[in-house]
Parts: structure tokens; C-alpha cells; sequence
């Protein structure tokens, strides 16, 4: 295999309304593999060219998008060069790009595509449900070579994760799954707790296995820059 490289684009970000991090500026981290065979984005950030306010629920939140195609052009990349897409999930910062997308191929979890039809869960024009090619997935799912979707419900029940190899070992982009590389390391204690007999933490998800069983080198998330790396 071929170098494989892995760049985080930055889309922006928004104000956390509430939570561990109220009045945080919280990143939105795309990804753009680049294999011998194909390049793949990882999320499509916002839908809107400029700073918004999208209410969720009752709760105003300021966003603060950057251009997907800025974003690609400052690192030598373009829609023009993208084989195809993933979503970790279709929340607003995740795939409210979608839309720009054209005939590209978006592979998603079958209960995501489902989910996203609540106007509570995706806004309805930005995911495109009906006009964007969607190849719609259950389960683990090879899209392109040495790049796997993994299920990783929890944030959603469609939540999806990518395990892609690289020459330096596999590396996990777990999007929203865990928060940041802190709490990625905290579960990955949590693991090694339970490996030598000791429960004594709280449970681990329910996808933890199938990341484990991949053995990545490095974790690299949605909302975080940081990198988790196994330090072996």
C-alpha cells in the first residue's frame, strides 16, 4: 500500500450554549484521506457561508462556518478530487455540507439516513435526504480500499466512525463518538482496568470493542485537534 495521508480541516466552530464547556468556542474537524486509490472526506461542516444563529430545540446557538471549499483549496484539494463522502452523523456541523456535494457517493448508517427525516435531528434542505446520492449502510462496510466504516452509536444511533490504514498503522476517526482525546484516553484506561479484573469504572460503550479489535495507532475525533496515540 501506497502513502496514505489523513488532514483535519477546520469548519468553524460554535459558541457551547450550556455544558462542561458554556461560553467554549467548540471546533468542527473535518478529515480528507488520500490513498494511491481514492480520497474521502470525513463530514462536510455547516451549511451556511457566514456566522449564524440556529436555534436547537429552545436552545440559540452562534456558529461560525468556514467554506468547505476554502477549506480543500488550502490544502491542495478540491470537490472535483473527492471519490466520496462520510458522515459521522447528520447533525448541522457534521453534514449540513451535504447539499454541496453533487452526484458524490455519502455513505451513511441505515438508522442515521432514518433519524435525519425528524427536523429535530437534521435540517432538511443542508443533508439533502432526497437530492444527494446516499448509499445507505448497515453495519461495517469497506468503502474504499483500507478505508472501513465502523458502527459507533452513542451521540446518535447512527453514529459511524472510520478505521483507515496507513503505513504507519490504523487510525480511527471517531468523530463525535467520544468528545476529545482526554476522554478517549480516560475509556482506553477504563479498558486496560478491565482487562486486569478491576470494574470498578463506568461501563464501556458498546462500539468499544469494535474500535479496540482495529488496534489504531492514533484516535483523531470531531471536535477536538488533539490526537490520542497509543503509546503502547
Amino acid at each position: 500500500m501506497g502513502e496514505t495521508t489523513i488532514t483535519p480541516m477546520v469548519m468553524g466552530d460554535y459558541l457551547a450554549p450550556d455544558g462542561r464547556n458554556a461560553g467554549s468556542r467548540i471546533l468542527i474537524v473535518a478529515y480528507l484521506i488520500r490513498t494511491d486509490g481514492a480520497t474521502i472526506l470525513f463530514d462536510s461542516g455547516f451549511p451556511w457561508d457566514g456566522a449564524t444563529v440556529f436555534n436547537e430545540g429552545d436552545l440559540p446557538i452562534e456558529t461560525f462556518p468556514r467554506s468547505l471549499t476554502d477549506a480543500l483549496d488550502r490544502i491542495g484539494a478540491s470537490l472535483g478530487s473527492i471519490d466520496a463522502v462520510a458522515n459521522c452523523h447528520l447533525h448541522v456541523d457534521h453534514g449540513g455540507g451535504n447539499f454541496r456535494l453533487g452526484e458524490l457517493p455519502i455513505f451513511v448508517q441505515r438508522k442515521e439516513f432514518a433519524a435525519a427525516r425528524d427536523p429535530d435531528h437534521a435540517i432538511d434542505w443542508a443533508v439533502a435526504l432526497d437530492a444527494a446520492n446516499y448509499q445507505v449502510i448497515d453495519g461495517e462496510r469497506e468503502i474504499a480500499p483500507g478505508i472501513t466504516v465502523v458502527p459507533t452509536p452513542g451521540h446518535t444511533a447512527g453514529h459511524q466512525s472510520l478505521v483507515v490504514e496507513t503505513g504507519d498503522g490504523k487510525v480511527a476517526l471517531i468523530g463525535q463518538a467520544v468528545p476529545s482525546a482526554s476522554d478517549y484516553a480516560l475509556m482506553a484506561y477504563h479498558a486496560q482496568l478491565d482487562a486486569e479484573g478491576d470494574a470498578r469504572h463506568p461501563p464501556l460503550p458498546e462500539w468499544w470493542p469494535r474500535i479496540a479489535s482495529a488496534a489504531p495507532v492514533e484516535v483523531r475525533f470531531a471536535h477536538d485537534l488533539a490526537v490520542w496515540r497509543d503509546e503502547g
